[in-house]
Order: C-alpha cells, then structure tokens, then sequence
C-alpha cells in the first residue's frame, strides 16, 4: 500500500490513518484547517488559514469588479512611468556630451 499519512497494514494493504487524516491512502484532512502532526498526539490548528479563506469573498469581488477600462488605464500609468524613465536617461545622457 502507499500510506502518505499512516501505517500500511502488510496483510490487508489497508492504510492505518493517524489522528487527524482520512481516506484509502490517508491523504485527506478531517478537519478543513488542522494540519495533522505526525510524530505528536495532536493537530496543529491553522487559524491563519481560517483568516486568509475570509478574504477570499472580498478579493474575488475586486477582481470581478475590474474593468477594462481600469486596466487599461493601469497599463497607461506603467507605459507613462516607463517614458519618463527613458526621457530622463536620454536627457542624462545629451548632458554627457556636453
């Protein structure tokens, strides 16, 4: 058997999950933000996961809500940065010459 998160039973080919894991090869999680230690008793919680995931709506809302109109209006901004970049370098460089 190929347990990725428990001990193989050699006779059966059954995966033996530890706490915490589930499933034919114990590679799933029980519990959704718990990741299972496996030279310890417990679980370590992933409160950090539970925060990020609460995010989730807000950003998914602000990349619907984006236009073409924005972004063309960001790519605009960046060229224009780029243009001044360059016009200073030239201007840098004809005083060079001088």
């Amino acid at each position: 058997c190929q347990c990725k998160g428990g001990s193989c039973n050699p006779r059966t080919g059954e995966c033996t999950c530890t706490n915490g894991l589930t499933g034919k090869q114990c590679d799933t999680c029980i519990k959704k933000h718990e990741i299972p230690v496996v030279d310890g008793p417990d679980n370590m919680r992933c409160e950090d996961l539970q925060k990020i995931e609460s995010d989730f709506p807000t950003l998914e809302h602000q990349l619907t809500s984006l236009n073409t109109t924005s972004i063309a209006w960001a790519h605009l901004h960046s060229i224009n940065g780029s243009m001044q970049a360059m016009t200073n370098q030239v201007r840098e460089y004809q005083r060079s010459l001088y």
